[in-house]
């Protein structure tokens, strides 16, 4: 019974899970707009920046326009935030139509009155 419950929930966290393809390139699958990260995924590019070391990260924040700072936390949060500021206008949420409810008479008769 739990079960049922649980996979009629939606999600409410905000995190978008999966995307749907914005550009021609990514519905064909050709070459990525932001190839300069090489991935459109956030944990990706998060465990790539982990595995780093310091000199790298400030390498790879003079290549994508971030002043290189000693403090290697700020460094990967400022970087982080920069990744998702170019990312987002490719990865739009996939939506899922709405079925249409059922108008009740009185709210006919309200919408009609408008015609």
């Amino acid at each position: 019974m739990a079960k049922n419950k649980l996979s009629k929930l939606s999600q409410t966290h905000g995190k978008v899970e999966s995307f749907e393809p914005t550009t021609l390139e990514q519905v064909w699958g050709g070459s990525n707009p932001v190839s300069i990260y090489g991935t459109l995924n956030e944990a990706d590019y998060i465990n790539e920046l982990n595995e780093m070391s310091k000199s790298e990260l400030q390498t790879h924040a003079i290549a994508h326009g971030e002043i290189p700072i000693d403090n290697v936390s700020l460094l990967r949060r400022k970087l982080l935030r920069r990744f998702n500021d170019t990312i987002l206008p490719y990865v739009k949420p996939i939506s899922k139509a709405k079925i249409p409810s059922k108008i009740t008479p009185e709210v006919e008769k309200i919408l009609a009155e408008g015609r």
